[in-house]
């Protein structure tokens, strides 16, 4: 394939044009890096409060795992809209067009509310028939089934500020601030404060998903204060007007 590309007389590639330079490296870094260490320590603390799920016991474990995938699967809608939103929002932040990247990520903002409110109404209703499929056992299942219903209330309302509007601020190049509050957030809501509550109050995994939701609004609302002052245009590109002014 590469061999064909370079000696067709239909294409014209340089070698040059595959050389690195500090040029296209910098920006590269400057946002890969934090993304990158945020993965990290994010995956990390998850892997921390599984420890702390698994030391409640083997009911705990597969209530966790059901109520784990049953998340996954409502956020799908919510995931899909990210995805698509590092583009677009990149294509206005590149273009320097600093009110209608404000207008995109608003629209943004109310479809993922909208159709992840959407999931969880269809959802409720059906929520126990759907955790029978995994045969779970009597307390398990109930275990299970009461996550899943705080789920389906917190996801609407406080998942798409906590990792729909980071996804936007990345594509703005306002990394450090996103990596700083997520880290902050994970660690300090959903591992510390998890563990206090399973630790103190005996709320067993219930008290995990509690702060797992509470992880959720607390960094959202940093993330909502962030873009409704519009922070981020200090790192858009200079428009011809504001440069020749």
């Amino acid at each position: 394939m590469g061999y064909s590309l370079f000696k067709s007389h239909h294409l014209d590639i340089f070698h040059g044009s595959f050389k690195i330079t500090s040029k296209i490296l910098k920006p590269v870094l400057y946002i890969g890096l934090p993304a990158g260490i945020d993965s990290l320590v994010f995956n990390g603390g998850k892997l921390l409060v599984q420890t702390i799920v698994a030391s409640l016991g083997t009911s705990a474990l597969a209530a966790n795992s059901i109520a784990s995938s049953t998340n996954s699967l409502l956020n799908i809608p919510g995931n899909a809209i990210t995805i698509v939103a590092v583009t677009v929002v990149g294509h206005y932040a590149g273009a320097g067009l600093k009110e209608d990247l404000n207008k995109i990520i608003k629209k943004l903002m109310v479809y993922t509310m909208v159709l992840l409110g959407a999931v969880s109404l269809v959802f409720f209703p059906f929520v126990h028939h759907f955790l029978k499929l995994y045969s779970p056992a009597p307390d398990v299942a109930s275990l299970a089934l009461h996550i899943t219903y705080l789920t389906l209330i917190c996801i609407p309302v406080f998942w798409p500020a906590a990792f729909l509007l980071p996804a936007c601020l990345r594509s703005t190049r306002d990394v450090v601030f996103v990596t700083v509050i997520s880290i902050m957030s994970m660690w300090v809501i959903r591992v510390f404060g998890g563990y206090m509550l399973v630790r103190f109050t005996g709320l067993g995994l219930m008290g995990i998903w509690i702060a797992w939701c509470f992880d959720w609004l607390t960094r959202g609302i940093p993330f909502l204060g962030r873009v409704a002052a519009r922070r981020y245009e200090k790192y858009l590109p200079k428009t011809n007007s504001e440069v020749s002014s």
